[in-house]
């Protein structure tokens, strides 16, 4: 095995787990801006009990992914499948950051639930697929990695940055 397959190796495996950062401040994502969308209100009015639904929905969307992730990850390939998942990313941030109502942020924070379940499936199991076994541990380790980085930005970011795209 040289070190130029490793670093190949490597890089495709942080690539693959980049994903992981998404699903971090998806996850992440609720906890700064609650304060926010409740108190303020600037926008459209949340309850404390509608807050609950939008920062608990992602689970709901990633439940609903597991299934048929399987499906897909078969049928096009696991690479091709987190490649895909960008699509629902795209679309649940969007709908998040330009939403008018509470519907628009119930169903931004739905498609990051479905992107986010399906990645937490698809990657792990790439990334294991990719790897050589001497360094499967450390390839496999990005993933957790990015995403414990993903919910510290979401902290971070969102103490210092409105919700909304003004």
């Amino acid at each position: 095995m040289s070190n130029t397959n490793k670093v190949k190796q490597f890089l495709a495996g942080l690539a693959a787990a980049g994903g992981a950062f998404c699903v971090g401040t998806a996850m992440g994502w609720s906890s700064p801006a609650s304060p926010r969308l409740v108190e303020e209100g600037q926008y459209f009015p949340i309850t404390p009990n509608g807050m609950s639904w939008i920062a608990s929905i992602v689970t709901v969307g990633g439940a609903f992914s597991c299934i048929p992730i399987g499906y897909f990850m078969n049928k096009i390939g696991r690479k091709s499948t987190m490649m895909a998942l960008v699509i629902p990313f795209l679309l649940g941030w969007a709908l998040i950051i330009w939403a008018q109502n509470f519907a628009m942020m119930v169903s931004g924070r739905f498609f990051l639930g479905l992107a986010g379940g399906a990645f937490c499936i698809s990657a792990p199991q790439y990334s294991a697929e990719i790897a050589e076994k001497e360094i499967r541990g450390a390839i496999g380790s990005f993933f957790q990695l990015l995403l414990s980085a993903g919910i510290l930005f979401s902290y971070v970011v969102g103490a210092f940055l409105s919700v909304f795209c003004d």
